[in-house]
């Protein structure tokens, strides 16, 4: 078991450092000093990602009848923002690929102190996260990998390199989830339709919430990427943070029912966030 739990995290490793890398190679540099300059729109994101979403969480957990297992699975991945295929996601959805990884960026490190938090307040948990760790792990996966990406925009074999990271990330994130539907598919239904329906729910909501049309009146009015801010910011709030979920999971709740939530969770969301690439595609 620790074997194929090592395999999986390289898998998933690879799938961040390949999206960020090819994120860095089409983001534009001056984009990132504006969204600093106007920290509106990252403020929402963190927003709706480390607050509202969590709370969504929470409060279907409270309106239907699940099990505290049940329950505290589906706590743990509301509760964690940064989800680590976001940015690829956006890529694929044609969304704005340079907000998309400076948003993944702060949630990844924002989620660290927000996650305690909820987990102490809402599943009466004494959470120890090793903050120093992740956050290193952040820099070497996430943020190096996209300096790297803006270092070669310039460099001649850059289209090619970019070709190769999206290959790398597309095959990561397919290996990821033939591997996990075969080892874990056959335990989804273990914990009943109701827990299915629930993260469902769930998944659905957090993209919803991304996505709300007002936000583009308030905060998106004038922005060059106005038009593709939505669909940017669904995808970025609908995908949570799986693997510090399953972390998490592993440390104080090493039981089979919330690992089968958490998993169950992921597919969902994972199906929902393919609808929306589906959808832009058909409307072209």
């Amino acid at each position: 078991y620790r074997f194929r739990s090592m395999i999986t995290t390289l898998w998933v490793q690879l799938l961040i450092i390949s999206s960020m890398l090819a994120a860095g190679l089409v983001a534009q540099r001056g984009y990132f000093s504006q969204l600093l300059r106007r920290p509106g729109l990252l403020g929402l994101g963190l927003v709706l990602n480390l607050a509202i979403a969590p709370l969504i969480g929470v409060g279907f957990n409270h309106l239907f009848v699940l099990s505290p297992e049940v329950a505290v699975g589906f706590l743990l991945c509301a509760a964690s923002a940064g989800g680590g295929m976001a940015t690829l996601v956006v890529m694929q959805a044609r969304g704005d690929v340079t907000f998309a990884a400076a948003l993944q960026v702060c949630l990844a490190l924002g989620g660290l102190f927000t996650v305690p938090w909820f987990l102490t307040t809402f599943a009466a948990a004494t959470v120890n996260v090793p903050y120093g760790e992740l956050a290193i792990q952040v820099l070497l996966f996430q943020v190096l990998p996209l300096a790297v990406g803006l270092g070669l925009q310039t460099w001649a074999h850059a289209p090619q390199l970019l070709r190769a990271a999206k290959v790398a990330a597309n095959l990561s994130l397919l290996v990821l989830i033939v591997g996990l539907s075969v080892e874990h598919g056959a335990k989804v239904l273990d914990n009943g339709w109701l827990a299915l329906l629930v993260a469902l729910l769930i998944a659905v909501t957090h993209l919803c919430l991304g996505a709300l049309p007002m936000y583009a009146s308030c905060l998106t009015a004038h922005h060059p990427h106005a038009s593709v801010l939505p669909r940017t910011l669904a995808i970025a709030t609908g995908n949570r943070n799986v693997s510090l979920a399953l972390l998490l999971a592993a440390q104080y709740w090493p039981n089979a029912t919330t690992l089968v939530a958490i998993l169950s969770y992921f597919s969902l969301m994972f199906l929902a966030c393919l609808a929306v690439v589906a959808w832009v595609r058909w409307r072209g």
